[in-house]
């Protein structure tokens, strides 16, 4: 009987799953977090703004060395490693009465969440075969979208009652939990070796890709110039390196890994952007609390989370060529609506098309995911899934950022006297733009191959 259909494996993925989820919850929940905060500690938005964008930067880096240390460490080491980091950083934060002692706690849980998200991905592609692939990665995927969709809400909801400290506290007290869970369940044990550290590589990479998340996050033209620059070396330095490159580069060559990433990006870009602008909308301009705003759109994000399952398991059977077109038109289609939103556009109106936008998702995230890695060489695993993930969260940040800058020239090259309503045309114009990239991922997808033996 093959191991994936065996129960422990399963147990064992539900714990990384668990672990993982409590992690990025952490970084969605700080955003609820962040205005008590700067009463509580006497600071500036921009300066708390840091907490989060600190995060993301230590996780990005961080993110291109999962393909060496899942080659030189078992799962199981570096989970529990990822637990132990992040569970002392959790009680810094919980115990902090400074601004400083705070963002060091945040470091420091920002590199246990870094260690610990591409651990699933491997698990699954190392110990799954492609026939049941894309069904487990529907489940991956699951509490990927989730965790950042509900977090929000869940943190408007203990905020209102409890301290902010005390989610710190709570967040580290479950992580204890699962790291006893781990040392249970977590049986399975991969093959390790001996590799050299790729120390030039991993300073080009850490540069290269700090810079470009702080670029993008400040939109600074200087700071992302010069990451491309050390990206470009980093690249050629891995290319030279061979067998000892930090990351190896080669998975590019594969034509499907290739393509199904670049469908893979628009989609993460549409994603995050929609994610973005919606709750701008709500809020800034219809005037919805934070917890209302999160409430009318936590239908579509769950409906997200829960098709994953069911859209793997049609991949798993049929292949992505049809799941790729029908969500690409989903995603156009309705992104296209939410470039006519207005004043008195419905909430109910709001929560369906938002609810529709996610099945569109839904159907390409995981499946295309599952789908470039078909003829990746099985020892390129590692290096894919750093790759994948990777750019995954630079995508994120594009998608979000491009929005934002084609929203604001929108709105200050607009002739209309209200500011809400000046607002809201640069925000159905980025809508519009968004819509253009997802015309372009259904043409990819109709060019996409039914089925890959």
């Amino acid at each position: 009987m093959s191991i994936a259909k065996k129960r422990p494996v399963f147990t064992m993925l539900s714990i990384v799953m668990i672990g993982m989820i409590i992690m990025l919850s952490n970084n969605s929940i700080i955003n609820m977090l962040i205005p008590t905060i700067v009463r509580d500690l006497k600071i500036n938005l921009s300066t708390a703004q840091w907490l989060s964008t600190g995060f993301i930067l230590v996780c990005g880096v961080l993110v291109p060395l999962s393909a060496y240390l899942v080659r030189r460490f078992t799962y199981k080491q570096l989970f529990h490693c990822s637990l132990v980091i992040f569970i002392v950083g959790s009680f810094i934060c919980g115990l902090s009465t400074s601004f400083s002692f705070l963002f060091i706690g945040r470091i420091i849980q920002s590199i246990g969440t870094g260690i610990s998200m591409p651990l699933a991905l491997n698990i699954i592609t190392d110990v799954f075969p492609i026939s049941k692939r894309g069904t487990v990665m529907g489940i991956y995927g699951l509490g990927l979208i989730l965790a950042p969709a509900v977090a929000p809400s869940l943190g408007g909801l203990f905020i209102s009652f409890l301290d902010w400290h005390i989610l710190f506290l709570i967040m580290g007290i479950f992580e204890v939990l699962v790291l006893i869970g781990s040392f249970v369940f977590f049986k399975y044990r991969n093959e390790v070796i001996k590799l050299k550290f790729d120390t030039l590589g991993f300073i080009y990479s850490t540069l290269g890709f700090g810079f470009l998340l702080y670029g993008i996050s400040t939109e600074n033209i200087i700071i992302l110039v010069l990451s491309a620059l050390i990206l470009a070396i980093f690249v050629k330095h891995c290319l030279n390196q061979k067998d000892n490159a930090l990351l190896n580069v080669n998975c590019f060559k594969d034509f499907n890994f290739s393509y199904a990433l670049i469908i893979n990006i628009i989609f993460t870009m549409a994603m995050y952007s929609g994610m973005l602008l919606m709750p701008m909308y709500l809020q800034n301009i219809r005037g919805f609390s934070p917890m209302n705003a999160a409430l009318l759109l936590l239908p579509g994000s769950l409906v997200m989370g829960l098709l994953g399952v069911f859209t793997g398991r049609i991949y798993d059977r049929y292949g992505i060529k049809y799941l790729a077109i029908i969500g690409s038109l989903i995603m156009c289609s309705v992104t296209f609506m939410f470039s006519h939103l207005s004043m008195n556009t419905s909430q109910h109106h709001i929560m369906f098309i938002y609810l529709v936008r996610s099945i569109g998702v839904a159907s390409v995230i995981s499946p295309i995911a599952s789908a470039g890695l078909v003829t990746i060489n099985r020892d390129m695993f590692p290096d894919a899934n750093a790759l994948t993930n990777t750019i995954k969260q630079i995508s994120g940040s594009v998608g979000s950022s491009l929005s934002v800058v084609v929203m604001s020239i929108a709105s200050s090259h607009s002739t209309i006297n209200n500011i809400n309503l000046r607002s809201l045309h640069g925000i159905n114009i980025a809508f519009l733009f968004m819509t253009f990239l997802a015309l372009i991922s259904v043409i990819l997808a109709i060019f996409y191959k039914k089925r890959i033996k």
